[in-house]
């Protein structure tokens, strides 16, 4: 924009200039006499002539005179005219020096203005670069804080189920500790009056060598005992579980357990209450006066309560 201004105003100077050189030309050509004009020529042949004369007459003389003042206006404006026309030529120089001064500074400001503008352009693109990188973090981080919301979703689903899970269990806990707590206070009772039961009878249900199951005449045997405590609810039943001593005495007390518990069942099968039942695994009889048949039993002692 700035060198387009400059054009202009150049070539305004150059034309206005151009009309001044014209005008001041034709001035001086009108004001300079042309001594090749044969009247001028004449006329200074003729002057040259008359001062040679000895004697002149007075309108020679006054011819002489004003041809003298004419020649001195001459040379008067000449004196203008000559300057006038030296400081329009120096004017011109001056144009023709600020172009040429002017048009490199115009050049390297115009050099100046496009790296600039270069380097605008490449921030400018650092800058879109950054952004769009932005722009595709905070897509990123928006999906990410998507996916934990689905997630955070899902877990209150999860605790959800999870506290009915757990109530359920709660609740099938306290119903499990009020029947232990019943049931501890029926052992408790019977525990206390345990000294104040009478042994009625006793039955002794054998075993084969290494095996807890009942046979016909042990189960026939246990019919009778279920009637009796069927007719008498103070009678009270307690299991006594033995084995053989052969073999590890660990396994002894397991095996007499797993008799003791065969009865047990078949008791509360009968319809015996399963807290009149009192049993435990005593393991091997070691008294060696006892035949090993005999060891291998559990002992049902029918108790009556007071």
């Amino acid at each position: 924009m700035g060198s387009v201004v400059a054009e202009g105003k150049d070539i305004a100077i150059g034309r206005i200039a151009g009309g001044a050189n014209e005008s001041l030309i034709g001035l001086i050509a009108s004001r300079i006499p042309d001594t090749h004009s044969p009247q001028t020529h004449g006329s200074s042949m003729h002057l040259t002539c008359i001062g040679s004369l000895p004697r002149a007459s007075g309108q020679d003389k006054v011819r002489l005179t004003v041809r003298k003042e004419e020649n001195m206006r001459n040379v008067v404006r000449m004196r203008v005219l000559i300057p006038a026309l030296l400081l329009l030529v120096s004017g011109c120089a001056t144009r023709d020096w600020v172009r040429g001064y002017v048009a490199p500074k115009e050049a390297d400001i115009d050099q100046r203005i496009v790296k600039v503008e270069g380097k605008v352009g490449e921030e400018t693109g650092r800058i879109d670069q950054r952004i769009n990188a932005t722009e595709v973090r905070v897509t990123e981080g928006t999906r990410r804080i998507d996916g934990m919301d689905g997630r955070m979703n899902t877990l209150e689903t999860s605790i959800g189920d999870v506290r009915e899970v757990a109530k359920v269990a709660r609740e099938r806990a306290d119903t499990g500790v009020t029947k232990a707590d019943e049931t501890n206070s029926r052992l408790t009772r019977l525990w206390e009056s345990r000294n104040k039961r009478s042994l009625v009878e006793t039955v002794e249900v054998p075993f084969r060598f290494n095996r807890w199951d009942l046979n016909d005449s042990a189960a026939t045997a246990l019919v009778g005992l279920v009637k009796e405590l069927k007719g008498n609810e103070k009678l009270a039943v307690e299991l006594e579980g033995y084995t053989d001593p052969i073999g590890d005495a660990k396994y002894n007390i397991e095996l007499s357990q797993r008799r003791v518990e065969t009865v047990r069942r078949f008791l509360v099968k009968q319809g015996v209450e399963l807290p009149r039942i009192l049993s435990v695994g005593l393991g091997p009889i070691l008294d060696p006066a006892t035949p090993k048949e005999k060891k291998r039993r559990v002992t049902v002692k029918l108790m009556l309560t007071e």
